[in-house]
């Protein structure tokens, strides 16, 4: 399960008979929350409420990002293991304001899809706006988190996905953004000399693209996600299949 940072959300733990009847272990129940590779302990064998019987509860408040760890042990030394992950939560609400450490991947998506005002003629404009690019990156990569296996296997910072990654995908929600605003606005008509025009059509050109990057997005991101899990399975030791994940 996947939790932002600086939520409280509560971690469960149930005991029954063999018959599926609640009953309460031999007390106490203790949990341990800790953060790999290092083991970075954040709760160190704290007691859980008992709630109704035979369910245990902690309320756990999220503070670091990235993959966490628990065991929930009994005082008779049964063992319960489990995982969450903790997401910064990248949601703005002014979209003229980006973060400052995103701005650099904001100008370099904008600069490959050519969005600026000398470029696009017919407008004049810029057609998305920082705070839709840097949204676009941001979605991508809580894509690449979620959206392939194993999804226990994720990235904590957006910097830590190659550009290449972030790149394809972000453009891929750009289109899909623009397009279901061309879609919805869209409006064929016939001047008085016959020329059939639709205004606001721009997705149409874009569709055999779109169905292109949506191809070698979904490759690179799973590649990806493989050789970091592949990288985690071995410990360090180099694997050939490792770094080639493009």
């Amino acid at each position: 399960m996947s939790i932002y940072i600086g939520e409280t959300f509560t971690i469960r733990s149930s005991y029954t008979t063999d018959a599926g009847v609640p009953v309460n272990p031999t007390l106490p129940v203790n949990i341990s929350v800790y953060l790999p590779p290092n083991q970075t302990i954040t709760v160190t064998d704290v007691a859980m409420t008992l709630e109704t019987p035979g369910e245990f509860i902690y309320d756990y408040t999220a503070t670091v990002t990235g993959t966490h760890w628990y065991k929930i042990t009994t005082a008779d030394n049964t063992i319960t293991q489990g995982s969450f992950y903790v997401a910064e939560d990248f949601t703005i609400t002014d979209l003229s304001q980006v973060p400052g450490e995103y701005q650099q991947l904001v100008d370099r998506l904008r600069d490959f899809l050519d969005d600026t005002v000398e470029q696009n003629d017919l407008e004049g404009i810029e057609e998305s706006t920082d705070g839709e690019l840097y949204q676009a990156i941001r979605d991508t990569f809580e894509e690449v988190n979620t959206g392939f296996e194993p999804v226990d296997i994720v990235y904590n910072e957006i910097s830590e996905v190659p550009w290449p990654v972030l790149k394809i995908g972000a453009v891929i929600q750009v289109l899909l953004s623009k397009g279901i605003g061309s879609a919805r606005n869209t409006l064929t008509y016939n001047d008085a000399g016959g020329i059939t025009i639709k205004d606001k059509d721009k997705f149409g050109r874009y569709t055999v693209w779109f169905n292109t990057l949506i191809a070698d997005f979904r490759r690179k991101a799973q590649a990806l996600k493989r050789a970091k899990n592949i990288n985690g399975g071995y410990g360090g030791v180099d694997s050939e299949y490792v770094d080639n994940w493009w």
